[in-house]
């Protein structure tokens, strides 16, 4: 198994936990929660399909996510750094997340075109 799907591993497993209180718990979920359900599934989804689009797809999930725009756990733990809402759960993911995929955001980030000083 390749150590770059750990991250999303993670995730989904903490939507399936989410879910499965749902069902059997009747915790009430939000709407947040269901957004980053499909954010999630559209980034697993070009896992499989097309690596780079999978890497901004993810990337762009957790930025959502550390500012509590999105949820992935029916817990939202939460802190206020000036006028933003912090969930560490998204901190631990993107680290994870830069970590394992250094080699491919290293070679995305050098696609990028330069600008050009005048």
């Amino acid at each position: 198994m390749k150590k770059d799907i750990i991250p999303l591993l993670l995730a989904i497993i903490l939507v399936l936990i989410s879910i499965g209180m749902n069902l059997f718990i009747d915790i009430e979920l939000d709407g947040a929660l269901y957004i980053g359900i499909g954010w999630l599934s559209v980034a697993s989804f070009f896992y499989f399909v097309d690596k780079k689009i999978y890497l901004f797809a993810f990337g762009a999930t957790l930025l959502a996510g550390l500012f509590s725009l999105i949820d992935i756990y029916y817990v939202s733990p939460k802190f206020q750094i000036g006028y933003f809402l912090v969930n560490p759960i998204f901190i631990l993911l993107i680290f994870g997340f830069i970590f394992l995929n250094r080699d491919g955001l290293k070679q995305l980030l050098a696609e990028v075109p330069k600008l050009k000083g005048k």
